[in-house]
């Protein structure tokens, strides 16, 4: 759950502090501007560097779900067949299960220290 903005700037007033903020956002302040009518949110101007890390997050989140999705219709997928027997090392799962995986298996191969390896295909 969000919370409300405490400091929300009335439309009218946005376009006198775009300078201001431009300043801010070059010295690497990061909060930023709300604004709308009647103190009632309605838009944000925040800095590139913040749009970008935003832009990151919504990819990582879109790749996770996928991988979620594909996990899930194999397992239902098992489900529906007990009795066969799956064996396959890391590697080939994650090559089986695509690119999404295979970049989830390289940031966690990072995040480890360990050298990633190029996915074999």
């Amino acid at each position: 759950m969000t919370t409300r903005p405490a400091n929300v700037i009335p439309s009218r007033e946005a376009r006198q502090h775009l300078g201001t903020m431009l300043d801010r956002f070059r010295k690497g302040q990061t909060e930023p501007m709300i604004f709308g009518a009647h103190r009632r949110p309605e838009a944000v101007v925040l800095s590139f560097e913040e749009y970008m890390r935003l832009l990151d997050v919504d990819e990582e989140h879109r790749r996770e779900e996928e991988f979620a999705q594909e996990v899930r219709a194999r397992v239902a997928r098992l489900d529906a067949e007990p009795d066969r027997a799956v064996s396959m090392s890391l590697e080939e799962l994650v090559r089986e299960l695509g690119p999404a995986a295979e970049a989830m298996l390289e940031e966690i191969k990072a995040e480890a220290g360990d050298e990633p390896r190029a996915a074999h295909g």
